[in-house]
């Protein structure tokens, strides 16, 4: 519950640290449901778009995601790998 309000909520960047170790937490779970690793994927989209420092390690979260998720979260990984190499140039 706390990943889903913090994905869909505008929070101080002092908290980007906590919140983005909560939501790899969150991603790297193998029993985690699709719908918190979706809110994960979402926050993280958030905090990296103020943090650029945390793309390369989100960038290895979207990777073993692709590998081994459901075809929903696939499609989102997919999508913002895009957009991260669209925004490098």
């Amino acid at each position: 519950m706390v990943i889903w309000y913090l994905s869909h909520s505008k929070f101080p960047t002092e908290h980007d640290g906590l919140a983005a170790t909560y939501a790899f937490e969150e991603l790297g779970k193998s029993y985690a449901k699709p719908a918190v690793k979706n809110a994960s994927m979402r926050l993280l989209e958030f905090i990296c778009k103020r943090n650029p420092g945390l793309i390369p390690e989100y960038k290895l979260y979207l990777e073993e995601i692709i590998e081994n998720e459901r075809d929903t979260l696939v499609r989102k990984a997919k999508q913002q790998m895009k957009e991260f190499a669209k925004s490098n140039g």
